[in-house]
């Protein structure tokens, strides 16, 4: 179904399931450029140019020559390597301030639509930002690891902050202590060694549809979780929905060989 002429494909089962409160959006950076802030790609150009990575660094050689986000996790360890992981962190926290007038009308959109029949906000991010608290600062906020017990209760309410949060200067980073998820290692502790991360989303599959926005299909988080669920849920079948640009065909092609029962959303 279509709400508007250009707009998206939109499932029939999917907005049924919203309708439920049996729905989950997960927000990558995408939902974040209209504010002004960097794609995955474009923040790892920004981080080499504020701790000035010179020409010849392993790091910035791997992303000149790598493919695209596909990459960029593996150029965060190796940026990790070359510099104190406090210097990587620092550097993105300060790329990611916003000013005080972004444009936060997609973090309204997505707020308004995760909310079930009861008022429950229901969302995930692999964003570092404070977006969508800056639309509703009365949200409940969870920090990775630290997650929501889903398995417990059998359900989550509020924002969930997947891969860190971002920290104000001089303050504490939000419980995460200061180690946000970017690199190759620390995507293998979240998803595949500790795997904290694998359980909140494969118990999210259990009890929600889950809707991925903001992501391409190479970006690291998507890999990353996809294959993290694939590794550990066994006989599960699972339904996550992905919302993408581009036409039908070239959107299938491009989702086509993750692993999961995927769908894409066309724009």
């Amino acid at each position: 179904m279509r709400f508007l002429a250009d707009g998206p494909s939109i499932p029939i089962e999917l907005l049924e399931q919203r309708d439920r409160g049996n729905v989950v959006f997960f927000c990558g950076a995408g939902v974040s450029k209209p504010a002004g802030l960097p794609s995955f790609v474009e923040l790892a150009k920004r981080v080499m140019a504020a701790l000035g990575t010179g020409a010849g660094s392993k790091s910035r050689l791997h992303l000149e020559q790598g493919d695209g986000a596909q990459n960029l996790d593996r150029v965060f360890n190796l940026l990790h390597q070359e510099y104190r992981r406090d210097e990587v962190d620092e550097a993105v926290n300060r790329i990611l301030r916003t000013p005080r007038n972004a444009n936060t009308t997609a973090h309204a959109t997505i707020l308004r639509l995760s909310r079930s029949a009861s008022g429950r906000t229901q969302v995930v991010t692999t964003n570092f930002d404070h977006l969508f608290e800056r639309v509703d600062k009365s949200l409940s906020v969870h920090v990775g690891p630290a997650l929501p017990d889903i398995r417990s209760v059998g359900s989550f309410e509020g924002l969930v902050y997947l891969h860190g949060r971002r920290w104000n200067p001089g303050g504490l980073a939000g419980g995460s202590g200061k180690g946000l998820i970017l690199s190759s290692s620390d995507f293998g502790r979240a998803y595949l060694a500790d795997g904290w991360a694998t359980r909140f989303v494969r118990e999210l599959l259990q009890n929600y549809f889950i809707v991925l926005v903001g992501y391409s299909a190479s970006d690291p988080p998507v890999r990353y979780l996809l294959e993290g669920l694939q590794s550990r849920r066994g006989s599960e079948s699972s339904t996550i929905y992905a919302f993408d640009h581009g036409e039908f065909d070239e959107v299938v092609d491009r989702w086509r060989s993750l692993p999961a029962d995927l769908h894409p959303g066309r724009g």
